[in-house]
């Protein structure tokens, strides 16, 4: 599902990055302009469209630059790399970007540059090669690089600021962001991705396991699954809630051929293959929630869910069953914006990175989507703004009021003890297991091969996987 959830808008930025193992370091030195103000190198990726870094992460960078801190900002534009050399094999901008890490050539990177890079670098490679060829992903890129050590500690940082700190900012996303009790990155907004339904359709029970859901559908077997879905992003919803089920991540080993797993491969199969066509109501609807909504209709929605809107509108209950999982715990948090400062620049530099970073921390956060903020005063006034909805002219300093948008008190307790449970994120860095198991299982759902065939290639391939990348 998170494969649909994805906010597709303008750009991510992605702060330093540093320290891989393939590359042999360089001595980092500081660069300074001629006004001796220290140089701070963000990654760009300028595309037909235009720069990663949109309006809003220009106009950062311009208010910084322009104050008198002892920084200056400059942008370093990757696009070049991202080309086919003489002997066909691909260099990317994401490996140069890796690679500029760990020498301390580039000192901010932000997520959406590695989403725009990566993107390109696809495109290109398609028209060039047969349609067969192995995507990149940006999040999974991005987030490869943390894992791999190219970002900076940013408690280092947080610990001792005054105004962005742990107090300040919701520590409990801090914790789950965590990296072997690293912080490597930090996002400013988050979005919650869960699942819902009707309360006449799914009963009153939350958080449902794969066998829940199963049952629940056995009792409504006209209606489809989940809205606005196929077989393949069906796969997907699952296994985003119960992948812990088959994989390992400790001991890098796999286990696909439970009986589990053929459970859900054939119930995929006995699934429409595209429910974007049928007129049959769904059992429950896939949502990503970014701020406080009551449940009537939402011109935000990531997903055209109006249907259930309408149900919802005439006050009928709803029920948020998460996405499936094993241990009843399937909605996830999707962090927003994620930004980085390279591990292996200069300290000085550093220090400079995090005093532009924190500017996105502040209690009235400026970034390119809505959000949760990670800023708890700014997460207060949100609840506030949804409790009563109005609008002030900037012009004329009058203000309007729209009650029938405002959300209950009562629902928004309900939506933040539901965020307050959630103990997961939504990760990127597997991308390439879900293409594995994706590509068996497409088999296996077009009578290429039995379930227990697409189970053992399955297994064999991701567990290759998994040991190439541990």
């Amino acid at each position: 599902m998170k494969k649909l959830i994805s906010i597709l808008t303008a750009a991510v930025l992605i702060l330093t990055m540093a320290s891989c193992s393939a590359f042999k370091k360089k001595e980092s030195k500081i660069e300074r302009n001629k006004n001796g103000d220290i140089i701070i190198t963000v990654a760009d990726y300028r595309d037909s469209g235009g720069s990663n870094l949109n309006n809003t992460y220009g106009m950062k960078i311009f208010e910084f630059n322009k104050a008198d801190n002892g920084y200056e900002i400059v942008l370093k534009d990757y696009s070049g790399y991202n080309q086919q050399s003489g002997n066909g094999n691909y260099r990317n901008a994401v490996q140069q970007l890796e690679e500029d890490c760990m020498n301390g050539e580039v000192d901010i990177v932000f997520e959406l540059f590695t989403e725009a890079a990566v993107n390109d670098f696809n495109r290109e490679k398609q028209m060039k090669m047969s349609s067969n060829v192995s995507f990149m992903d940006g999040f999974s890129s991005f987030a490869n690089l943390a894992k791999k050590g190219s970002f900076a500690d940013l408690y280092q940082y947080i610990n001792t600021d005054n105004e962005v700190n742990t107090q300040t900012l919701d520590e409990r996303i801090l914790k789950l962001s965590e990296i072997d009790g690293k912080l490597p990155y930090i996002c400013p907004i988050y979005s919650v991705n869960y699942a819902f339904g009707n309360t006449s359709v799914v009963g009153t029970k939350e958080n449902w396991t794969f066998d829940d859901m199963r049952s629940a559908h056995e009792k409504s077997p006209n209606m489809s699954v989940l809205q606005y879905s196929d077989r393949r992003n069906l796969l997907a919803m699952i296994l985003d809630g119960m992948k812990s089920s088959f994989i390992d991540y400790s001991s890098r080993t796999a286990d696909f051929e439970n009986p589990k797993f053929l459970d859900i491969l054939k119930f995929c199969k006995d699934s429409p293959e595209n429910t974007w066509v049928l007129e049959a109501e769904p059992l429950f609807y896939g949502r990503g929630m970014q701020y406080f909504e009551g449940v009537g209709d939402s011109e935000y929605g990531f997903f055209d869910v109006d249907t259930a809107m309408d149900a919802q509108a005439q006050n009928e209950p709803f029920t948020l069953v998460g996405y499936p999982s094993e241990d009843g715990k399937g909605a996830y948090i999707d962090l927003l914006e994620r930004m980085a400062i390279c591990a292996n620049s200069p300290k000085e530099v550093q220090e400079g990175a995090w005093q532009f970073l924190r500017t996105f921390f502040t209690s009235d956060p400026v970034t390119c989507y809505s959000g949760f903020p990670l800023n708890n005063e700014a997460f207060a006034r949100m609840e506030q703004q949804a409790l009563c909805h109005s609008y002030t002219d900037p012009d004329t300093g009058e203000t309007e009021y729209f009650p029938e948008q405002d959300v209950p008190q009562e629902t928004i307790n309900r939506i933040k003890e539901y965020i307050s449970k959630i103990d997961r994120l939504e990760t990127y860095e597997d991308a390439e297991m879900y293409n594995i198991i994706t590509d068996e299982a497409l088999k296996y759902f077009n009578g290429g091969q039995t379930a227990e065939q697409a189970a053992m290639m399955i297994q064999s391939r991701v567990s290759i996987w998994l040991s190439e990348t541990s």
